[in-house]
C-alpha cells in the first residue's frame, strides 16, 4: 500500500503508477472517496497503462432511488467504475479489486461497487483486452473533475497469509495442511 493521492486542485482524471512490488501480491485494490466539482452524479471510469484505445467491455447494474438498470458495453476507450456525486460533504466511494494484475497469460478482469450517499449504487464488472502486466491505472471522470480534496489508494493484497494456491500435477492431488 502507498500513501493515498490527495488533490490539491480539480482534476478530470488521476494517474496511479504502480511501484515495483517484491513481495508476492496478486491482486490490485484501489479505494476511491472522492466527489465531482459541479453538477450532480458523474461517471466514473477506468484505463490501463495509458490505453485509450477501443479495449474495454464493462457490465453495470445501477441502482438509483426506487428503480434499477442494467447496460453493457463493449469497444469502450474505457471501463466504468461507478458514478460519484458533487453534493456538499457526500464523498461517494469507489472499491475496485483487478486480480492477477502482474500477469501476463490473459486479459485483465476487474469488479467494483462504488455509491454516493443514498443516491445511487452502481456493480460493475469489467475486462481490458490485453495480456500485458497492469503499471499504471488512470481514473477519470466522464464529465466534470474530480474536486480538491478527493483521495485515491492504491493497494496491493497479499495472499500469503491468507489464502493458499496450489497448482495441481494431476486429478486428485490437492493437500491443504492448514487455514491460517
Amino acid at each position: 500500500m502507498q500513501a493515498p493521492t490527495e488533490l490539491s486542485e480539480n482534476a478530470s482524471s488521476v494517474t496511479l503508477t504502480l511501484p515495483t512490488i517484491t513481495y508476492k501480491a496478486r491482486h490490485l485494490v484501489i479505494i476511491v472517496d472522492g466527489i465531482t466539482n459541479t453538477g450532480g452524479q458523474t461517471r466514473m471510469a477506468m484505463r490501463f497503462n495509458g490505453d485509450s484505445g477501443s479495449n474495454y467491455g464493462d457490465e453495470v447494474f445501477r441502482a438509483d432511488g426506487a428503480s434499477a438498470s442494467a447496460a453493457q458495453r463493449n469497444a469502450q476507450t474505457s471501463g466504468r467504475v461507478g458514478e460519484l456525486t458533487s453534493t456538499s460533504n457526500v464523498y461517494g466511494g469507489a472499491y475496485i479489486l483487478i486480480p492477477h494484475y502482474k500477469g501476463t497469460d490473459g486479459h485483465k478482469s476487474y469488479v467494483s461497487l462504488s455509491g454516493s450517499g443514498e443516491e445511487a449504487l452502481d456493480a460493475c464488472g469489467g475486462r481490458w483486452a490485453n495480456t500485458a502486466a497492469i503499471t499504471s491505472v488512470t481514473l477519470l471522470m466522464e464529465s466534470n473533475n474530480f474536486a480538491t480534496t478527493s483521495r485515491f489508494l492504491l493497494c496491493a493484497v497479499d495472499e500469503r497469509y491468507l489464502i493458499e494456491e496450489e497448482i495441481l500435477a494431476s486429478d486428485g492431488t490437492f493437500t491443504f495442511d492448514k487455514l491460517t
